[in-house]
């Protein structure tokens, strides 16, 4: 194969494409009418209730008549003017012109309902609250709730960088813009747990200074990550970690390696909430930070491009980029122009950036390796050093015997084998007695993603294992915004809203674990329910049993990709 390169210009077709393509998809949703968008559960109402003090959380009440908000799914919360807030006065209004109406709003996102029978509705719980939102709120007071604006600065900021401006023309930047794309290899070194593994990659970065850690599911790479932040802060290092979303980064302050460096007041994180105040004593707000030694800063990919910017000279020792596989290549030379040394976290086994647009082009293969910035990076910047967690410490042995079609068998399990759950013997016969997926085939109607007998199972499933164990934490997945929504409003009549149960895509839980997955398929062959990354995310997020629900022809006629029909020949023979 000869050796071709990304040039710079389709870098920019990719940034540019899906920056049009996030522009006029919000603008057709804001010239759309208030009501219709109320109407098919795109805006919501909800009354003001108060403040979560324990949790930082903002509380609103929704009506149980009406849609509710999907759990994680970060909102554009606002208070309309008085006489908008009644939406019988909407009238053909478009959704600018009420949002435009805004007294003040903010980026939220539900993290729980509770219901509450007596006001027949539910109280659901919102963080990302700041007290500028907060402090003007009054009881019962009306808050609407649509669609964010997309991450338009985020990709002009990228579009900016490999058009040359800021540190786009720096030689350790434009060595990852302009990285030329020979023969694929990656064929990273093991690292066990029984090895020193942070030894192990501070001596790597200290020859090349840089490496990829592959974290396949379940392996402790947030705790590997957060150990290495917090030895390379007690070296006086000044370190930056960045992530897509704030739910990551977050992630990184519940283990031990960032116990101390948090409790001294030495973790810094630029835009904090209230919840996050909460959830993390002793971080403080780095909005104006300073780099100085021994500090950490916590980015998101946005507000990291802004930084990288205005990045002269490398301003860190050390950068980190956390599920580096959600970063196009451009965010990480992004990130490298902010730091001497490069460390990237992730799994070029799992989801790719999420594109608004994916429209196959003569020049495919340079946009595709500019869009997955892990794999790429993995594949073809030899600079750095490869190196492979190999020891499974949430997915059981029968469960691992599966994923490892995804990794050349080289993972192990270091998980017990999962007790039993507790189910009657009606359906007692979908979970297998040793843990890990199992598969079981239903008729569905052909191209319907809501069908009546998939929702029917699935609130079967979810009764009888809350009846045996009402604490498990049960994650039921699915590929289509519709058929989750058919879902969540399934098992909230069947169930009512539980903490423990999540609803969502597959796009939308990477880094979950739980204790069973329910991964739903319609009877849709096409790719997106069984391409290699997002079947491996929805496969490999369960402790305990994982239970594909497939239409009765699966797998005939869906042209598996290779590892996939692997994955499903294991489930199938264990």
């Amino acid at each position: 194969m000869s050796t071709i390169s990304i040039s710079r210009e389709h870098h920019a077709m990719l940034l540019r494409r899906e920056y049009n393509a996030q522009k006029l998809s919000f603008a057709s949703t804001l010239q759309t009418s208030a009501t219709t968008l109320r109407e098919n559960g795109t805006l919501l109402l909800g009354k003001y209730v108060g403040f979560d003090k324990a949790r930082g959380n903002v509380l609103f009440w929704f009506p149980a008549t009406r849609d509710l908000p999907r759990r994680g799914e970060p909102l554009f919360a606002f208070v309309p003017r008085a006489e908008l807030t009644n939406p019988t006065k909407w009238g053909n209004a478009p959704y600018q012109e009420l949002r435009g109406s805004s007294l003040h709003g903010a980026e939220l996102m539900p993290r729980f309902w509770q219901a509450k029978p007596e006001t027949k509705g539910f109280h659901v719980g919102f963080a990302g609250a700041s007290g500028e939102f907060i402090d003007p709120l009054k009881p019962e007071k009306i808050v609407c709730f649509g669609p964010q604006e997309p991450p338009l600065e985020y990709l002009a900021n990228l579009a900016r960088l490999v058009a040359g401006e800021g540190p786009g023309h720096r030689p350790e930047v434009a060595a990852l813009l302009d990285l030329p794309l020979g023969t694929p290899g990656w064929n990273p070194e093991d690292l066990p747990a029984d090895q020193n593994q942070t030894l192990r990659v501070q001596s790597e970065l200290a020859i090349r200074n840089a490496a990829i850690i592959q974290g396949p599911p379940g392996t402790g790479k947030s705790h590997l990550t957060a150990q290495l932040c917090g030895d390379f802060l007690a070296q006086g290092k000044c370190v930056v970690a960045t992530a897509l979303t704030n739910k990551a980064l977050l992630e990184l302050l519940t283990k031990p390696g960032l116990a101390v460096a948090l409790a001294d007041g030495r973790v810094y994180k630029a835009g904090l909430s209230e919840d996050e105040k909460r959830a993390a004593p002793g971080l403080r707000e780095g909005q104006d930070y300073e780099p100085k030694p021994g500090t950490l800063l916590l980015l998101t990919f946005y507000r990291m491009s802004r930084r990288a910017m205005d990045a002269v000279v490398p301003l860190f020792d050390t950068v980190v980029v956390e599920e580096a596989s959600q970063a196009f290549l451009a965010t990480i030379a992004a990130a490298q122009a902010l730091g001497e040394q490069m460390l990237l976290v992730g799994d070029p086994q799992q989801l790719p950036p999420i594109m608004e647009v994916d429209v196959p082009t003569p020049d495919q293969q340079r946009l595709d390796a500019a869009r997955d910035g892990l794999r790429t990076a993995c594949e073809h910047w030899h600079k750095a050093i490869g190196l492979l967690l190999t020891d499974s410490f949430r997915l059981p042995p029968r469960a691992v015997n599966c994923t490892n079609a995804f990794y050349q068998g080289r993972l192990r399990s270091r998980a017990a084998v999962p007790d039993a759950l507790r189910l009657p013997p009606s359906v007692a016969s979908l979970f297998p007695l040793l843990g890990g997926p199992y598969m079981h085939k239903i008729a569905m109607p052909l191209g319907q993603r809501d069908p009546l007998e998939l929702m029917e199972l699935v609130s079967s499933l979810v009764c009888e294992l809350l009846k045996g164990e009402p604490q498990l934490d049960i994650a039921v997945l699915g590929t289509y915004r519709k058929t989750v929504s058919s879902l969540q409003r399934t098992l909230l009549n069947a169930v009512g809203a539980r903490e423990n149960v999540l609803v969502d895509t597959v796009a939308r839980v990477q880094g979950l674990t739980t204790d069973v997955v329910i991964y739903a398929l319609v009877n849709d062959s096409r790719a997106n329910q069984v391409q290699e990354p997002h079947f491996n995310v929805a496969t490999s997020r369960a402790r305990r049993a994982t239970i594909l629900l497939v239409p009765k022809e699966f797998p005939v006629g869906w042209n598996l990709p290779y590892n996939v029909a692997n994955y499903i020949k294991a489930a199938e023979s264990n």
